[in-house]
């Protein structure tokens, strides 16, 4: 009777390690989880900043872009065509390659 009750606390007391084990890992995992939430927030602050910023950017290239339209239109009349050895003629490296690229693709199309 005596071997029963020994392997009976043996059992119990195995069964008290492994839960102070999973006790353990739970709260490295919660410790774990509460490091990144911290993270998390101060990730979304740093975006909620960031999205103002684009905002408020939009918001002074829209009325750029208002201001730009309203110059056009009242310089309507005194806009002219040009041709298109004009255009060509202010053309710089960088179109000129692009041109050409794009006239060596559709030349292989045909």
């Amino acid at each position: 009777e005596i071997e029963s009750k020994k392997k009976e606390q043996e059992d119990i007391n195995d069964r008290c390690r492994r839960m102070n084990d999973k006790a353990m890992a739970l709260s490295h995992f919660k410790d774990s989880l509460e490091k990144e939430i911290g993270s998390l927030k101060q990730n979304e602050k740093k975006l909620e900043k960031q999205c103002e910023k684009l905002k408020k950017d939009l918001e002074a290239n829209e009325e750029a872009h208002k201001e730009l339209l309203r110059k056009t239109e009242d310089k309507g009349d005194e806009l002219k065509t040009v041709s298109y050895t004009h255009l060509r003629a202010h053309e710089t490296s960088l179109h000129l390659v692009c041109r050409l690229l794009l006239e060596k693709k559709k030349k292989k199309q045909t």
